[in-house]
């Protein structure tokens, strides 16, 4: 009985297809995979000399955009035999999108769902974006689709460290998306109306301040922007004086009593409401007594 030497040869994966070049617009060949990747066969010493890999039938793939599982047969040429037992081998072909890398700079920074009653302080944040997506929607990918924010939702007056996200239109699908320094700075401040703020005819900015600051109980650097929205002249003195209403702007958090008497709760304001429209006859929207004061101050239920 006669003993034949035993060789080890690969299955070139690469050799197995075709159509590779044929695939849809965008799509590549990412990986091939082949099990097993050698096989052992015997033969005569002459038949085994020149053979460096073993042939298989081809499969093509040209407009495949999946990926491919599949069998092949292997073809054994005459003389040979393989001591595996099966002539064939399992074929997996993947099939992904070609990804490119895309960047945005200076884009701006949204804000988002504000909490009501409160306002952002000098806020304007410019930032950097990268994106891997398809190349075959890179293309009409613009900055005007990649949206940088902030979710401020149920956050509180005060400065808040926030993590910057971002939005981009599902129909790009990006595969990772990047915002470079993703953390930002955000100041939310408090509006308050306040009505009866006595001060001089020639008031300054700073009287004004000081006023605003005496009636709600905080120091004036807390009192960041505010607006007159009604002046009046109260003579009922000696020295004459302006009685303004203000709209006010205040910085951070105050727990001191006399600063939130004048922040009225969800569940009372309906009936404030009605009071302030049978105090003025007139519906509240239109309310020139207190010009809104039922709103925020204490004394109007």
């Amino acid at each position: 009985m006669s003993i034949y030497p035993r060789k080890q040869l690969m299955i070139i994966a690469e050799n197995c297809i075709t159509g590779m070049d044929k695939l849809p617009e965008g799509y590549q060949v990412e990986d091939i995979e082949i099990y097993p990747e050698t096989v052992e066969i015997t033969g005569t010493a002459e038949r085994l000399e020149g053979l460096t890999s073993l042939p298989s039938e081809v499969i093509d793939i040209a407009g495949k955009s999946e990926d491919v599982y599949t069998t092949i047969q292997l073809l054994v040429p005459d003389g040979i035999t393989l001591t595996s037992g099966t002539d064939t081998v399992s074929l997996i072909i993947r099939i992904s999108e070609i990804i490119e890398k895309t960047v945005f700079e200076d884009l701006t920074v949204e804000l988002r769902n504000i909490p009501a009653g409160l306002d952002v302080e000098d806020f304007e944040e410019l930032r950097t974006v990268e994106l891997l997506v398809p190349s075959n929607t890179a293309e009409t990918l613009t900055a005007s689709h990649v949206k940088p924010y902030i979710d401020l939702a149920e956050l509180s007056a005060g400065e808040h460290e926030l993590r910057i996200q971002c939005e981009v239109p599902e129909e790009f699908r990006a595969t990772e998306i990047e915002v470079l320094n993703d953390t930002a700075t955000v100041i939310l401040v408090e509006y308050v109306i306040i009505n009866d703020v006595k001060v001089s005819v020639d008031y300054t900015n700073e009287e004004i301040k000081k006023s605003i600051s005496k009636k709600l109980n905080i120091k004036p650097s807390r009192i960041t922007d505010f607006d007159i929205i009604r002046r009046s002249i109260d003579a009922r003195y000696s020295n004459v004086r302006f009685s303004l209403s203000i709209n006010a702007t205040i910085k951070g958090e105050d727990n001191s009593p006399d600063f939130h008497k004048y922040i009225i709760p969800d569940s009372k304001k309906q009936s404030i409401s009605k009071s302030c429209y049978y105090r003025c006859r007139s519906s509240w929207t239109l309310c020139w007594t207190c010009f809104g004061a039922c709103w925020i101050l204490p004394y109007h239920y």
